[in-house]
Formats: structure tokens, sequence, C-alpha cells
């Protein structure tokens, strides 16, 4: 590799950066996206001319801080476009608004993202541009998915993108279409959709082989059987993700991994080891510094201590969460913490407070778009002003709520609206159609294997019973519910179903087992509604946290005199690694030095002797010439080459050669061999490469750029110019103009 003086104090930077940030344990996804913000910050301090060049490098950083300064992707985003729009440079415009949309999303703008896209799609079709329109269809597609869950306009866009994408044959895109299909059939409830497109997808990334796209495969299909209440195959494949993603090394992927298996065991109802997956993920995320993934943790944690019936620690982590959303303005998790801390202030009774916060998550999600956020909001109101009395407030509420959930097909959230609306029609005592809402709701529960909704439906049915004065079947259903509640650890189901059995129980005249549930009822209401103990129990936690705390900053202090050591070595090690390099670099520099003076002399004598084009270049020809009809062949061979400059036909082969030449290919292969000793392709890039030199010297070509002088002497790539050149000069094209460039000024 060649290293131009320019470079080697980046080189030297980066060396160190290298060394010093292993040594303090940072992670190596981390280190590697800094790195290559580093370098290409550098290239552009380098390339001060304002041309595509510079604009693409513009384009590629801002898509580098896409995930760590959204707004310094904004604004890298805008010099592009200006530039791009000075210089008409299409492709220019295109990038960058794709990097406006990307910040816009991201801002929850999401109507500027898609006006962006819109532009995006109007150019590419005018340019014809396949690649980038599909690309933009697939994200207008993903915003209609997952922030406007306007899942029609969703397919219909994802669709136009596999469509082109399918007709390019690039597998690897066809396979991120269909997997986002497959996920908008998911969320409609079309599971056998769904898996037909999911399992398409992980068909393709298996055939290539890509390991790092099979474990995201496999992540969907997870969520597929998650949704479809088959935990069993759920954790089955996201375990085959987790293996995957543990042998690349992809920290990031395994985090995900954790949380998502945290909320399948939060589904079933095993809320310890819910908190087990999500403080993995919290503790992976923390460290990647990925603020994004550690605020959404903080809530999936909150969300286990609330159904534990924990609130202190439930509204400490949503708080927590909260915090992070705000500072990076995520409309979309603001409203989704505050709903839960609503549903807090719901349980303890503070009602006022509960509607305060609920109002407000509506507010953002109505300005949103969001409608699965909408729903889950009103459904929560309903249950407010159900227990103020408030039936008819409540009843549209959850009536607005269902029309909602099934016009986006959100089925796994029909069972808890059901119920609700079953339990509005009771208070209102329209007992028939109570029933009829929460068969609905136990049926499909029961369906989709959700086990909290099944435990609440079996309450429900407790209380219809008792209020049609059937205290037996009463009974049945609601130790069902008490049973099922205590098994799950929802402490709030638990709490109403010890209720319900206290009533069941004084209606029949046991009173030793109504007194019993009383008991167990009042405990845990005073559990959790007692602020006083929450208070002490606080207080205890943080002495515990706090001798905690005083034992790890031991062991860091302790870490932290073994990082010094090795540091320290690190240090002697890198100097005496780059003083290496050093050395190495000088001999390299001096050896491409020669050889460019060797190679400019014999252009500058050839084009001296006034041999301006088509020469015989200096390969290896045989000491005894050849004669008769072989040397006719060779002299109308190089006649060809040298006056006809048939060379540059960038599709000249050994075939066409030989018809010219009047001759089969393989007795012209022969020739070529023995008299030139080399092969076709190295013989004909001889004459390319010679030329290739004559026009890096000439005034009229400084212009020209290096795969413009590649196709004007016939070779089709830039790579394939660059091995022919080094192999017949022994240096790169770059090299050789570079130092034309620096010797003529």
């Amino acid at each position: 590799m060649i290293f131009p003086q320019k470079y080697v104090n980046g080189l030297i930077m980066n060396l160190l950066l290298i060394m010093l940030f292993s040594a303090i344990g940072l992670s190596q996804e981390n280190f590697g996206q800094e790195q290559e913000i580093d370098n290409l910050k550098n290239l552009l301090k380098k390339h001060t001319t304002k041309d595509t060049t510079h604009i693409n490098l513009l384009c590629e950083l801002g898509n580098k801080f896409l995930n760590y300064n959204i707004d310094k992707t904004f604004e890298l985003a805008k010099e592009a476009d200006q530039l791009s729009e000075s210089l008409y440079y299409t492709k220019g415009k295109t990038n960058s608004y794709f990097l406006y949309a990307e910040y816009y999303k991201e801002k929850s703008d999401f109507s500027n993202s898609l006006t962006y896209l819109d532009k995006i799609i109007q150019i590419t079709q005018e340019t014809e541009d396949k690649t980038n329109l599909g690309r933009a269809y697939y994200k207008k597609g993903l915003i209609y998915n997952s922030f406007y869950e306007d899942y029609d306009a969703s397919l219909e866009f994802l669709h136009k993108s596999l469509q082109i994408r399918e007709k390019l044959g690039n597998k690897t895109d066809i396979a991120f279409s269909l997997d986002n299909i497959g996920s908008v059939y998911l969320k409609q409830g079309n599971f056998a959709l769904a898996s037909e497109y999911l399992h398409k997808s992980l068909q393709i990334k298996e055939e290539l082989g890509n390991r790092k796209n099979i474990a995201s495969s496999l992540f969907n299909l997870s969520n597929l059987y998650r949704h479809k209440g088959d935990y069993v195959l759920a954790l089955e494949y996201i375990q085959k993700s987790l293996k995957i993603r543990e042998d690349l090394g992809d920290i990031k992927g395994i985090a995900s991994i954790y949380n998502n298996m945290g909320i399948v065991y939060k589904n079933q109802g095993n809320y310890s080891q819910a908190l087990e997956f999500y403080q993995q993920s919290l503790k992976i995320k923390e460290e990647l510094k990925d603020k994004k993934g550690i605020s959404k943790t903080l809530n999936n944690i909150g969300i286990v201590y609330q159904n534990q019936g924990d609130y202190s620690q439930a509204l400490e982590f949503y708080q927590q969460s909260l915090k992070i959303k705000e500072e990076h303005g995520n409309s979309r998790g603001i409203s989704s913490v505050l709903h839960n801390m609503a549903s807090i202030y719901d349980n303890i009774n503070d009602s006022s407070k509960a509607l305060e916060y609920y109002y407000r998550s509506l507010q953002i999600s109505e300005d949103l778009g969001d409608k699965r956020g909408v729903a889950n909001t009103l459904n929560n109101i309903g249950e407010v002003y159900i227990k103020q009395g408030n039936y008819k407030k409540a009843l549209e509420c959850y009536l607005k709520t269902l029309q909602i959930k099934e016009s986006i097909g959100a089925t796994e959230l029909l069972p808890d609206t059901y119920s609700n609306i079953g339990a509005c029609y009771l208070a209102k005592e329209e007992c028939s159609k109570a029933f009829e809402y929460y068969q609905k709701a136990l049926d499909l529960s029961l369906s989709i294997g959700q086990k909290k909704n099944e435990a609440l439906c079996y309450k429900n049915f407790g209380a219809w019973y008792l209020a049609q004065h059937q205290p037996q079947q009463a009974l049945k259903y609601a130790q069902k519910s008490y049973n099922l509640s205590k098994e799950i650890g929802n402490v709030e189901i638990q709490l109403e179903s010890s209720g319900i059995l206290t009533k069941i129980y004084e209606k029949l005249d046991k009173y030793k087992n109504a007194f019993l549930y009383q008991e167990i009822y009042r405990t845990m209401y005073d559990s959790l509604h007692n602020i006083e103990f929450l208070s002490q129990l606080k207080n205890m936690e943080y002495k515990a946290q706090y001798e905690k705390n005083l034992a790890q900053q031991k062991i860091l202090t302790q870490k932290k005199q073994q990082r010094i050591r090795l540091l320290t070595i690190i240090l002697i090690l890198s100097f005496l690694f780059i003083t290496a390099v050093l050395f190495y670099y000088l001999r390299i520099k001096e050896k491409n030095k020669n050889l460019f003076q060797k190679n400019l002399e014999l252009t500058k004598i050839s084009i001296d002797k006034g041999q301006t084009k088509g020469t015989t270049p200096s390969v290896n020809k045989h000491n005894n010439p050849c004669e008769g009809t072989d040397k006719e062949l060779i002299e109308k061979m190089e006649y060809l080459l040298q006056t006809k400059r048939i060379y540059v036909d960038c599709q000249l082969g050994l075939e066409s050669l030989a018809e010219m030449l009047e001759t089969n290919r393989t007795y012209l292969s022969r020739i070529i061999n023995n008299e030139y000793q080399c092969n076709f392709n190295k013989f004909i890039n001889s004459y390319r490469v010679q030329e290739a030199r004559r026009l890096l010297i000439q005034d009229d070509y400084k212009n020209l750029t290096l795969e413009g002088i590649a196709r004007e002497v016939g070779f089709n790539s830039r790579s394939a110019f660059n091995i022919a050149f080094k192999d017949v000069t022994g240096i790169a094209p770059s090299y050789f103009r570079e130092s034309v460039i620096n010797q003529q000024s």
C-alpha cells in the first residue's frame, strides 16, 4: 500500500487511537463507527475542491452521524444539497434528500420526511434511477407502517419497492422488502401472509449466507410466533437468532434480542425472567451509549414493576425513560411513557392526575397520527371514567378504541377493549351485551395465549355471574382469575379477584373464606396504596444501592490501576509499531519515486521521438524472432495495435483479434505466448497502460478523471485499470498522476 506524505500524520493518529481505545475497553462496534467518521472527516478536509466527490463524502458522513448526532446529519445534508444544486448533480441531490428524510423521521416530523421521499421519487423516475426509486418506496412503506399505521398505504409502497428490486435482482434488498411486508401483515393479524413473506425472506438470506441478516429474519419470525401466542416457538427462533449474534459478536443485536426475550416472558407473566433479560439488554445499551435503546428498555422495566404492583420502582424507571426521550425530542416515546405513568395514578385512584397524563399522551398521539397510541390511550381514559361512574363517556372511549384497533388490524390489543366494553355494559346493567363482549375477550385471549387478559376475563365473568345472583358460577371464574393472576404475578388482577371472591363467599354464607380473602385484599391494597410503606421501602433500597455502589467503586479503582499499567505497555508497543511502519513507508516511498522517474523518462522518450501514439510496449519479447507466416502475422498485429489503436476497444478479445488477423484463437494465443512471453490480456493491457501513461502527463487530459483515462484507453473498469497499470509500471495510476502534478508545480 502507498502512503503519500500528507496522509502520514492521519495514519499515526489512527494507530494511536486504535491502541488507546482498545486499552480502555470500548466496544469494537462503537470504535469502528467512530474511526469511519474520523476517516471521512479527514478526507473532507483534504478534498477541498467543491466537486461531486466532495458531495459524496458529505452524504456518506451524514449517514454515519444518523445514530450519533442527527443535527449534524441535517447540517451535512444541507451543505450537500446546496452544492449539488450549484453543480446540477442529481445523484448528490437524491442522497441529500434521503438524509433530510431520515432527519425529519427521527424528529417525528413524518410529513416532512414523506415530502422529501416524494421529491426523490420524482427525481429518480425522471432519471430512471431504479435503485433509489425502490429505496424511496421502501422508506415510505416503513413510515406508513411504523408511524402512521396506515397498513394499506404501507403495503402499497413496500410492494412497489419489491417489484423494482425483483427486476434489478438485488437479493439482499428483496429480502428486506419481504421482511417488512411480512411485518405489516403481522400487525394486521394476517399471520398466514406474515409467515409466508418472513419465511421467503429467510430463505433468500440463507441462500446468500449473510449470517447477520439470517439472525434478523429469525428475530422477525420470533415476533410472529409471539404475537400468535406460541411462546415456545417464539423462544426457539429467538434463541437461534441469539446464537448467531453471539457468534458474530454483534453486541447491539444481542441487546435487541434480550429486550424481545423480556417481552416474551412478560407476556407469559414470568416477570422475574423478563426483568433479568431487560436488565441484560439495558447494560449493553448503556455500554454502547445507545440513548434511544436505553430509554426504551427503562420503559419496559417500568411496565414489569407496574404489573408486579411496585409502583414506586415503576415510576422511577418511567421518569428516567421520559427524561431521555424529552432530551431527544422523541414525541412518540414521550406519549408512551406519559401513558404508562397515567395508568399508575389510575391504579392508586388518583383519577385527576391519571386523566391529566392520559390527555397529554393522547394529544401527542393525535398530533403524530399514531392510531395505535390513540386507541390505547382512549381505552385507558375509558377505564378512569368507568371508575368515576361516568359510563356514557367511558363507553364512547371504548367504542372509539375498538373502531381504531379493528381498522389497523391490532388483534392482540382487542381482548382488553372487549373486556372494558363488557364492564361498561355490566355497570349499565345491560348484562347480555356485557356477556357477549366478555366472551369475545376470553375466546381471543385463549387463542393468542395472553395469560394476563385470560385472568382478566375470568375476573370479569366472576363479576358478571355475581351480578346475576349465580354465586357458584361466579366462584368458579373468580377462583380461576385469582389462581392465574397469582401464577403470573399480576398483583392488580389478583387484588380485584380477591375482592370479588370476598363478596361471593359472603353470598354463599361462607364467612371464614370471605374473611380470608378480605384479609388478602386488604393486605394487597395497603401494599399497593400505602405511600408511607413505599417510602420506607425506597429508603431500604437506597441504602442497599449505596452499599453496592461502595463495593463497585472499590472494584473500579482496582481496575483503573490495572488499566493504567496496561495503557503504559500499549503506548510503548504503539511507539515501536509506528516506528516500524514509518521505516517501511520511507523504503516504499523511495522505491515508488524511482519507479515513477523510470516510467516518466520512458514516456518522454517515446513522445520526443515523435511516437505520440501506438508504439510497441516494453514486453519481454523473445530473443529469437519468428520467421515466415508467424512473422507476417506479428507484423500485421502490431500494425493494427500501433496504427489503428484497436486496443482502445474495451470489447477487444482473443477471438475478435484472431478474426481480424484471419487466423484462429489457439494459433494466435501460441504466437503471443512465444513471441512476447505473456498471455493475451497482459499483452493488450501493456499497450493500454503505455497509452494511459502518455495521457497522464499531457495537459490536455489533466481534468479527466482516472475512470475517464481508463475508459479512454480501453479498460472497462477502474479496478482493472489499477491492477494492469501497477503490473506494468510497478506503481498505481493515482500515484503516477500525483507525482506528475507535484513535479510540474
